[in-house]
């Protein structure tokens, strides 16, 4: 599953169902291991990019749901005062948790990865 794109999307998107689910059932934590396991899957920068990108539409997909049902602004500058980066706004306390997300992706395929180089070593 190394080299084809077909397959690095669709471990890519089963990897969003998961993470999507896991974040309906509050299981924020499951982000990191949906990363690592596409770190043990990709290789490269495509697993980085996946993990990542799962990472980000994970966190990003419910917040832009909630936007829907009402207005959320008020929740990102709440989420902000307490950051103590009022500078930031709603806009970044929207964006906060998008890259929150994508940072335990991108960390969770960091350690995929080197849990893949190890064992592949021996």
């Amino acid at each position: 599953m190394t080299g084809s794109r077909p397959l690095a999307l669709l471990a890519a998107a089963a990897g969003l169902a998961l993470a999507l689910a896991s974040m309906a059932a509050g299981a924020w934590w499951m982000t990191p291991v949906v990363g690592a396991v596409l770190g043990l899957l990709l290789r490269g920068g495509v697993g980085g990019a996946a993990a990542a990108l799962v990472g980000a539409l994970a966190w990003g997909l419910p917040l832009a749901w909630l936007s829907l049902q009402g207005p959320v602004g008020r929740v990102a500058e709440v989420i902000v005062g307490i950051l103590g980066a009022k500078a930031l706004g709603s806009a970044g306390g929207l964006a906060l948790p998008v890259l929150l997300g994508a940072l335990l992706g991108l960390a969770g395929w960091w350690a995929g990865t080197a849990v893949r180089r190890l064992a592949w070593t021996k």
